[in-house]
């Protein structure tokens, strides 16, 4: 068993360590293709998060530069050139796509002939970039031009080989167990481009040097992860379990207890997915043995965690009709999460609400009755969570 304590030295929470493992792509891919043109994307809805994350890479590299396009700009090749500038480049963000295309109109359903216009004049630069920028050349696009430019730039998307996702922090991440209990991805943020994101984790796995350092092991950990999930998500069952698989070895040599859990948990909603119950229940609860030594040696960054996949265990009890079991799940969620549900309701409430209702059903089916010493307080909250705020708020005078 890995050190419980050794991971929690070495664990982030779940956002910054992927938005991490995500910049990390990005440095390799400056430092790998340094001299030679390259290419990519970074997909992310928020600009701000986007002007961040350059401003680290261009902190760490002199040499990197960063412009943001010109919204009014007739030529998006001529703008860029004239703002990088033409000294030798070890790398080149451009920010400012989504603006100058006008994402907005970029919708599904929305294709006004303007944009489509301005989007398909892409296609004339394509020659024009790796004869002017020996380097690696990065745009911020957003969600829905992921979804138009392979349309509508289908010349210039080509160039496109490698994609990054910065997506924004998820503080609630998990909280729907019942519905989608263990994917570490947003449901529908990846299914823009399913098939892309597939391919771009495939292809880092593999350009992966045969004994990564142990910052390196810990992102690739973390992709193995996703792309498991992912794959999972398709039905591609056994080279989802692969990827797992590796997940889990890396986890035990790296001594990452929170990222074994993980492991585990994803573990149980494959077995699910494909009808195994018994698995999917074993796996499951590994996970929440996990999540109670990490929840034991820092609480509040566990205990939502612990809370969440002892509701994805209760659920799977549930549905092979183990009552009595399922309770105890559910139960023991709702006290995990009672000190930190008590202290941020609002932040707490859509997994406190889904687990007590879950309780009360199971209590139903065993005959019990719910313990009321333990609904008390969380169905007083979740009712004055759901009160009109002006009745909170003090008259004006």
């Amino acid at each position: 068993m890995a050190d419980v304590q050794t991971s929690l030295d070495l664990a982030e929470g779940a956002a910054a360590a992927e938005y991490e493992a995500e910049l990390a792509a990005v440095r390799r891919l400056l430092d790998l293709s340094a001299g030679a043109f390259s290419l990519s994307v970074i997909v992310c809805p928020d600009e701000a998060l986007v002007r961040e994350a350059a401003g680290v890479l261009q902190a760490e590299r002199p040499g990197l530069a960063v412009v943001a396009m010109d919204p009014a700009a007739r030529d998006i090749f001529d703008d860029v050139s004239a703002k990088a500038g033409g000294a030798a480049r070890s790398g080149l963000i451009v920010l400012g796509l989504p603006q100058w295309v006008d994402a907005e109109h970029c919708r599904p359903g929305s294709d006004p002939a303007s944009v489509i216009h301005r989007v398909r004049s892409l296609n004339a630069t394509r020659e024009l970039w790796p004869s002017a920028f020996a380097c690696p050349v990065l745009f911020w696009i957003d969600p829905p031009l992921l979804r138009f430019l392979p349309v509508h730039a289908q010349d210039w998307w080509r160039y496109v080989s490698h994609r990054f996702w910065l997506a924004p922090p998820r503080a609630a991440k998990g909280q729907s167990f019942a519905i989608e209990p263990t994917a570490i991805t947003d449901a529908g943020y990846w299914d823009v481009d399913l098939a892309g994101r597939i391919a771009e984790l495939e292809s880092r796995l593999n350009e992966l040097p045969p004994t990564p350092g142990k910052q390196l092991a810990a992102h690739a950990c973390r992709w193995c992860l996703e792309l498991g999930d992912l794959l999972r998500a398709q039905g591609r069952f056994d080279l989802a379990l692969t990827q797992l698989d590796a997940a889990a070895r890396d986890a035990e040599t790296l001594g990452r207890t929170d990222l074994l859990a993980l492991v585990r948990l994803l573990l149980g909603q494959l077995h699910q997915d494909r009808g195994s119950r018994e698995e999917a229940a074993h796996w499951t609860a590994g996970a929440v043995d996990l999540y109670r030594q990490l929840a034991a040696a820092r609480p509040e960054a566990f205990r939502p965690d612990l809370a969440m996949s002892c509701g994805t265990l209760g659920t799977i009890l549930a549905a092979g009709k183990d009552h009595t079991a399922a309770k105890a799940a559910f139960e023991e969620g709702i006290h995990a999460l009672a000190p930190l549900f008590a202290a941020l309701p609002a932040a707490h409430a859509s997994l406190m609400r889904a687990l007590a209702a879950s309780y009360a059903r199971e209590c139903e089916e065993c005959g019990e009755p719910p313990d009321a010493e333990l609904l008390a307080p969380v169905t007083g909250a979740l009712a004055r969570l759901q009160e009109p705020q002006e009745q909170h708020e003090a008259p004006c005078p």
